[in-house]
């Protein structure tokens, strides 16, 4: 668990309960360093490095137990931690920083909350558990697939309009080309030429039809694969 770890680095009093020291030093890439001198951890950069990786690493090692049945249980030590240094820290972008992962942690504990309270089993069964954690993780899956395709066909659907739109305006520039004078004396021509601009539109405007009805078409048909294949494991 790295939680406690990542905690600890929020309770050290003599670095975060006043505020930094103002430095032009580049921000340290702690990627990539095994020690910080005690001068360099009290400047400004180097400390807000600390906390934005330190809230990062929290969030990520949450994000991981987010849909377990004890989650709202499990991160309420950290809420417990994070509210008491949001109150105590003089820098307000660490509290907003701070306040943000608390909103996300308290979002993601009131999702799992009307969900475990249909489940039928108690603490002590760990199969049933972990077959919950497992549902919902399919469940989201199939669920961000849904809004995937959804996207995917409304781009699609843009670009078309996009591409409609286009060749409206191509025509309309065409017509307004066209003066009275050559209207007049070449009347039978112009007539041939609009029957064949009209025709060749016509199919422009059929075929982008087809593929904007094809991209729907495709994106209905996963849509009903993702849900009967939901019902099929639910009946198994």
């Amino acid at each position: 668990p790295t939680a406690p770890l990542a905690l600890d680095i929020l309770q050290t009093g003599e670095l975060f309960d006043r505020k930094p020291i103002a430095s032009t030093k580049k921000t340290p890439d702690l990627d990539f360093t095994l020690r910080l001198k005690k001068k360099e951890i009290l400047t400004g950069p180097c400390q807000q490095a600390l906390i934005s990786e330190t809230l990062k690493a929290l969030e990520n090692y949450f994000d991981c137990y987010r849909l377990s049945v004890g989650f709202p249980e499990m991160i309420f030590p950290t809420l417990v931690t994070l509210r008491k240094f949001s109150r105590k820290t003089r820098v307000t972008r660490w509290r907003t920083e701070v306040q943000a992962l608390i909103s996300k942690l308290t979002k993601w504990s009131d999702a799992i909350k009307p969900k475990r309270t249909q489940a039928t089993f108690g603490p002590a069964n760990v199969s049933r558990a972990a077959a919950f954690s497992t549902t919902l993780e399919r469940e989201e899956h199939e669920r961000s697939l849904r809004q995937k395709a959804k996207a995917d066909a409304q781009v699609e659907l843009d670009k078309l309009e996009t591409q409609q739109k286009h060749m409206d305006k191509e025509d309309d520039d065409g017509s307004d080309e066209q003066t009275a004078e050559n209207v007049v004396d070449e009347d039978d021509d112009d007539d041939a030429g609009d029957e064949d601009v009209d025709e060749e539109s016509g199919r422009k405007k059929k075929k982008q039809k087809k593929k904007r009805d094809s991209v729907v078409e495709g994106n209905d048909d996963l849509v009903e694969e993702l849900e009967l294949s939901s019902s099929d494991e639910e009946n198994d």
